[in-house]
């Protein structure tokens, strides 16, 4: 249930500009993590393994580039994909973005998704459903995959795209 995306490749023009705009003021925002105390009031937490995790995503991410990513890739695929890889004690190490055209769901009758399938050229990575957040903008057609605001746009873009390469040609 993977498919290849027409919203990544229209990553240029108009739809460049508005999701690199919309991107990067996502990626500014801070996060505070709170824990609740029954009925009174909730506290900040300052000290803990998740926000250390988001200071540190990975040894070539920043958390700014891990949400500007992730916005983007849902703007223009309608899914993100988090892999959370995990040290030899089973703790989250780093978060990797990844590619969403090319994750598949792999669907399950019980569980709904059995795992995801990573695939990079000839290559297929398994990778189990504790390891995958997929975060995805609702899409009417497919539970599975999300629909971005670019894909959703596709007509306009196209006679858009058309109407610049006419005026190309004309003049």
């Amino acid at each position: 249930y993977g498919e290849k995306s027409e919203g990544i490749d229209e990553y240029k023009g108009w739809a460049y500009a508005c999701t690199k705009a919309i991107a990067e003021k996502v990626a500014t925002v801070e996060l505070q993590l709170m824990r609740r105390r029954g009925d009174s009031e909730d506290e900040a937490v300052n000290d803990h393994p998740v926000l250390d995790l988001l200071r540190a995503v990975n040894p070539f991410l920043t958390k700014h580039d891990l949400f500007q990513s992730t916005q983007s890739y849902l703007e223009l695929d309608g899914n993100a994909f988090w892999w959370l890889s995990k040290n030899d004690s089973g703790e989250i190490a780093a978060v990797w973005p990844l590619r969403p055209d090319y994750v598949s769901a792999v669907p399950d009758r019980d569980l709904f998704v059995k795992h995801y399938v990573y695939t990079i050229g000839n290559e297929k990575f398994v990778l189990p459903v504790d390891s995958i957040i997929h975060f995805k903008e609702f899409n009417p057609k497919n539970p599975f995959r999300g629909i971005g605001s670019v894909v959703a746009s596709m007509s306009a873009i196209e006679q858009d795209n058309f109407a610049r390469d006419w005026n190309k040609e004309f003049f």
